[in-house]
């Protein structure tokens, strides 16, 4: 397996453990549920955002896709 799959595959699994910390105070659906402000979901989805758009750029430089 490529390292580019690898990262993309580590990046997800990272992301969606953010998404279930961010919402769950233990396991999803198996525990209760975090209230958030609007603000802090504000903040986590732009969280998400840079580290979505970083991961893309890192793949696509190691893509050769840009420089």
């Amino acid at each position: 397996m490529s390292s580019v799959v690898r990262e993309m595959i580590k990046d997800h699994e990272r992301m969606a453990r953010r998404i279930q910390n961010f919402m769950w105070e233990g396991k999803p659906f198996k525990s209760k549920k975090i209230e958030h402000t609007v603000e802090e979901f504000e903040d986590f989805l732009e969280g998400l955002r840079k580290d979505c758009w970083g991961s893309y750029d890192t793949g696509a430089c190691e893509m050769g896709w840009r420089e």
